[in-house]
């Protein structure tokens, strides 16, 4: 009895023990990255978060990596890793409070090219809460993104407005 129970031991540890080293790998690699992005290193931190996308896709920090190098792709002009980034959060992740954000990227940067889903990316950003202004003029929604940017989401009746750190970055005409 003693014997199955040190094996029974032995076992989960062999097992537990690689899976709680990678958390904590997770864990450190994202705390590190977002410390980078608010001292101001935000290429440190956008390679920080991009290691966090190799490790697991199971890992609870891999949809903010995710989000994370779409706005750094974004911001540096890099429109199809960008894309790619967003397409994939708005597939893993539907009921992110980052949703519609995302959506609006993928949204500008269609516009950009002139592709054809438009009206898709609409729709999952106008169903996202399922919207009700009965008696209010608009609704608000703010995320605050792991590269340290402050967005907000006003929905009005007939438009999305988008705002990146108080500046508007988008309208979508319902």
């Amino acid at each position: 009895m003693q014997k199955n129970f040190l094996l029974l031991i032995l076992a989960s540890s062999m097992i537990l023990g690689p899976m709680s080293g990678y958390a904590q790998e997770d864990a450190e690699l994202f705390n590190s990255a977002k410390q980078s992005i608010k001292v101001g290193e935000r290429d440190f931190g956008f390679m920080q978060f991009h290691s966090l996308l190799r490790l697991s896709i199971s890992s609870p920090y891999y949809h903010d990596a995710l989000f994370a190098t779409g706005e750094y792709y974004f911001a540096s002009a890099n429109y199809f890793d960008a894309y790619t980034s967003f397409s994939k959060f708005v597939e893993l992740y539907p009921r992110s409070d980052a949703l519609p954000f995302a959506v609006v990227y993928l949204l500008k940067m269609e516009q950009m090219q002139a592709q054809g889903s438009e009206y898709d990316l609409k729709k999952k950003v106008i169903t996202f809460k399922q919207l009700s202004l009965l008696f209010s003029e608009y609704k608000e929604y703010p995320y605050n993104s792991p590269m340290g940017l402050k967005y907000k989401a006003v929905y009005f009746i007939d438009r999305l407005e988008v705002y990146i750190n108080e500046a508007l970055f988008e309208t979508v005409y319902f």
